[in-house]
């Protein structure tokens, strides 16, 4: 938005008006005026394009496509339009045609480095949202060879280069310490850098780098603290550090009762220790509807788990068959489903089975 020498009631006034009202976040106000403006002049290019800005503001994106693919019919190419209509494309889930945009606005911006930089940033994104990771890889590198502090093409290089496509642990480090040093404030640079530790056997390092992004996700978002608190709950498990795995994973379930993995890793620890109450609680919570993610081996070993409590340290045949299937139902050739039928054998003969 821009602001330039207007006369009373032009149309450059009204579009003056509409942006300090969408700066504001006031819409409607600001829809109002840049409608207003194209009553005086129905082809004014920054009336139709903030038009289009008011609605994508709003996730109104069809409204805003319309906007913006008027916007080009008077200004062919220009990059911020061609940007926008990237961005819609993307949050619709079309990576093609939002790739061809943000291609599109890269090639066709000239004079702003910064700007160019953004529009290869976000080519990178759909670049990799439709598995080219070797061209989302060149699109984040031209983007900071423009822009050298870029913070998300240097943090998405280094997660590119951690990657089992473009695995190169070297570059994951050289980026993801680059991007820290951008913003040191910033959390994800330094989980991923703990992640790349572990994995490659590191491990003070790693335990001192998780520490640091947990406590530097405290002053961010709820999300991003939750996903700190759970990478490093998995790596004090691997270190068989139980009991700081335990603080980890409880702490994280008090900002977020369902957090995926959580309760069935916390249950089973409890299993472990013989506490069957708390694990039936956290295990049927990881299960129950709403939760229960067929993809994923932990929750499917969480049926197990129950199954297993239900037939042997809390009879009960008709929920320990209730769990039995359903784990059957997706891992009918694992190798612990004879433990878990011999349970049930003994289960169905035992005295107690008759009070079910």
């Amino acid at each position: 938005m821009e602001l330039r020498p207007h006369g009373e009631r032009s149309a450059a006034r009204l579009v003056a008006e509409g942006n300090e009202a969408l700066v504001q976040g006031a819409f409607e106000r600001a829809a109002q005026a840049y409608r207003r403006a194209l009553e005086i002049d129905s082809r004014d290019f920054h009336a139709i394009y903030n038009l289009g800005l008011t609605w994508q503001a709003q996730g109104q994106w069809e409204q805003a496509r319309r906007r913006y693919e008027q916007a080009l019919h008077i200004h062919p190419n220009h990059p911020q339009v061609l940007n926008n209509l990237g961005i819609i494309a993307f949050a619709q889930g079309d990576y093609h045609d939002a790739a061809a945009r943000f291609s599109a606005a890269a090639q066709h911006s000239t004079g702003n480095a910064l700007d160019t930089a953004d529009y290869l940033f976000n080519l990178g994104t759909a670049r990799e949202a439709l598995g080219q990771l070797t061209e989302a890889r060149d699109a984040y590198r031209s983007a900071t060879e423009l822009d050298p502090e870029h913070f998300n093409a240097l943090y998405n290089l280094g997660s590119l280069f951690m990657s089992s496509s473009l695995r190169h642990p070297a570059s994951a480090e050289r980026y993801l310490r680059l991007a820290h040093r951008v913003a040191p404030q910033r959390s994800e640079p330094l989980l991923n850098l703990a992640i790349l530790m572990h994995q490659l056997s590191r491990i003070e390092e790693a335990r001192s780098l998780f520490d640091t992004a947990v406590q530097a996700a405290q002053d961010r978002q709820s999300a991003m603290l939750q996903q700190a608190l759970w990478r490093r709950a998995l790596f004090f498990e691997d270190q068989r550090l139980f009991v700081e795995m335990r603080r980890d994973l409880e702490t994280l379930l008090q900002r977020n009762p369902n957090f995926p993995g959580a309760n069935g890793r916390l249950g089973r620890h409890f299993r472990n220790l013989a506490e069957f109450d708390r694990a039936i609680t956290l295990l049927e919570r990881e299960v129950s509807e709403g939760n229960f993610d067929p993809e994923d081996p932990g929750d499917i070993e969480a049926l197990f788990h129950l199954a297993m409590i239900y037939a042997h340290e809390r009879p009960n045949p008709r929920k320990a068959m209730e769990f039995a299937a359903r784990f059957y139902r997706l891992r009918p050739d694992s190798p612990q489903e004879r433990e878990l039928r011999r349970r049930l054998r003994q289960l169905s003969t035992a005295p107690t089975a008759q009070e079910d």
